[in-house]
């Protein structure tokens, strides 16, 4: 059994120019050499041929290194016949053991991806937001969906014309099976050489998975993030591990964890779907070793299969996303489950997908655990730029430490010079864990208080009654604002607006109280993460 070493706590450092700010004070000196990760990726193909990269849990299929070098650089080879150099490469599949082909070969040559999420692709407006919003140069998508797709493209005479790629083949369409099959020249195969990349360059662009809204919601990936110190302590990894998690690469962290495995010799298993039992049975068939899951996949509703009658003596980690804050309730589940398994959330810089912090150790829950390597927090006041102490709430800044290179070889400072602002708010307590309660854009002033509305619809979503919810707010005269909250019932369950405000007041303190009432929805409007958009469902309710 590997021991799986947890790094200390962050300290907390005071001192007389940035007042209180929390700093972890080992690893600021590790250097960030400028590595072209492409070339990293092949010599690790090369090395380990033999070596199973990913297993097919549905088909039991199996894909070697040296399939995925061969795979991977044929497309790249197709993309350099195209020129695709900064072109930006949609990838849109349910095919997961296939998705690493174009986003590999998008990396060698510099191109940059975009993943959409599947479920998305039978939806005119989404289809065009999409297309819009990222402007792709090439597509690559199913093939049952090319019809529909061609056609939106057509019947709403939309003026962006990207090549498409389908991953099936389709008489007279160009295919991924069929840029594979070309008589690539084995020299040019064998000599393939990846095209540098400037740290800060970006690899990716999608749709943020924390977004509440369409505000501010593409996130870029910078090339920088795939080998950050922090980005590489969470899951923990060692050679032969056996890797699980569900989302496809329109998940930040699915870019980060595809390089990782790679390069670190881990096996990972890629299931089509999701529920607690077929996990289950994937950890005892696979002997899974750590697990990394979306936040959105651990409500009590996700759990109810029971843990014990599977052995999963081999998992190691488990690994929770910050995507939704205010976890603590679904945290002490987890840990009543698995009972012997350390669970581990994390919190990212979610516009850079970068690790900010994680938890180790024995954390309080809902905590977002202690600040990561190569990495400095510190939270003002929502008026000023006060520096706030311990236990005080406020807006979260970051800074990155680090240097681009060897100093014998290079002048340049820390990169980060400046503090930048997460979007976030929260607090840190005396030892220097942090508490992360919502987004700053979200809260809700109610009198003197910022409001969280994650909490209230956490709570709400434990009601036996609630199949879906969103939390707003209305204008007040004299309390500034109050929530509001629209909900969708389960099918078959009725429950009364009184009794779910009574839920609310008798489990939340007083302040989170629905004063701006409760609104019936029987369909609730999703953003393209899966999150309910809260605005939509407010101007639905009153049209």
């Amino acid at each position: 059994m590997h021991s799986r070493s947890r790094r200390p706590p962050g300290k907390l450092q005071i001192d007389g120019k940035s007042n209180n700010k929390i700093d972890l004070l080992s690893g600021t000196e590790d250097l960030l050499h400028n590595i072209n990760i492409g070339n990293t990726i092949l010599k690790a193909f090369e090395s380990k041929p033999n070596f199973v990269g990913q297993i097919d849990a549905m088909t039991e299929e199996q894909t070697t290194y040296q399939q995925m070098r061969e795979n991977s650089v044929k497309c790249a080879l197709w993309f350099k016949q195209l020129r695709c150099k900064k072109n930006i490469i949609a990838i849109c599949t349910r095919h997961k053991m296939l998705e690493y082909i174009p986003f590999l070969a998008s990396l060698y040559v510099g191109a940059i991806i975009n993943p959409w999420d599947k479920k998305y692709m039978e939806d005119d407006v989404r289809i065009m937001y999409f297309l819009f919003i990222y402007k792709p140069d090439i597509i690559f998508i199913d093939s049952d969906n090319y019809e529909f797709f061609t056609s939106t493209i057509k019947r709403n005479k939309i003026n962006i014309d990207p090549k498409i790629i389908t991953f099936d083949r389709i008489e007279g369409v160009d295919s991924l099976e069929s840029i594979l099959n070309n008589d690539f020249d084995k020299t040019k195969i064998d000599s393939f050489s990846c095209v540098n990349i400037k740290p800060m360059d970006t690899i990716a662009i999608m749709f943020s998975h924390s977004a509440t809204g369409y505000f501010d919601s593409k996130i870029s990936i910078p090339y920088v993030a795939l080998t950050y110190p922090s980005n590489q302590e969470v899951p923990v990894m060692f050679s032969g591990d056996i890797g699980l998690w569900y989302a496809s690469l329109n998940w930040g962290y699915g870019v980060i964890l595809t390089v990782r495995c790679i390069l670190s010799y881990v096996t990972v298993i890629k299931c089509p779907t999701f529920t607690d039992k077929t996990m289950y049975e994937t950890i005892e068939k696979y002997k899974i070793s750590w697990l990394f899951l979306e936040n959105k996949m651990c409500n009590k509703n996700m759990f109810c299969t029971d843990i014990r009658m599977y052995d999963i003596s081999s998992l190691k980690e488990l690994v929770i996303d910050d995507s939704t804050m205010n976890f603590s309730d679904a945290q002490e589940e987890l840990r009543d489950k698995f009972i012997n398994v350390p669970i581990v959330q994390v919190y990212s810089i979610t516009k850079i997908c970068i690790i900010a912090a994680y938890q180790r150790g024995y954390p309080q829950l809902g905590s977002s655990g202690y600040v990561a390597k190569n990495v400095q927090l510190h939270f003002t006041n929502m008026h000023s730029e006060k520096i706030l102490d311990p236990c005080r709430t406020g807006m979260i800044w970051y800074k990155f430490m680090f240097k681009w290179c060897s100093p014998q070889t290079c002048k340049l400072q820390n990169s980060s010079e400046k503090w930048d602002y997460t979007g976030d708010y929260g607090y840190y307590n005396r030892d220097g864990e942090i508490f992360v309660i919502d987004k700053v854009k979200d809260l809700i002033k109610y009198r003197i208080f910022y409001l969280s509305p994650t909490r209230i619809e956490n709570m709400l979503l434990r009601h036996p009654a609630v199949s879906g919810v969103a939390v707003g707010s209305v204008p007040h005269s004299t309390n500034g604002h109050c929530p509001v909250a629209y909900v969708k019932e389960k099918c078959g369950v009725e429950v009364t607006e009184d009794e779910l405000k009574e839920f609310v007041a008798e489990n939340l303190p007083d302040i989170f109280n629905l004063r701006g009432g409760l609104h019936f929805k029987t369909d609730m409007p999703l953003l393209p993460n899966g999150k309910v958009d809260r605005i939509l469902a407010a101007h639905e309710a009153f049209n």
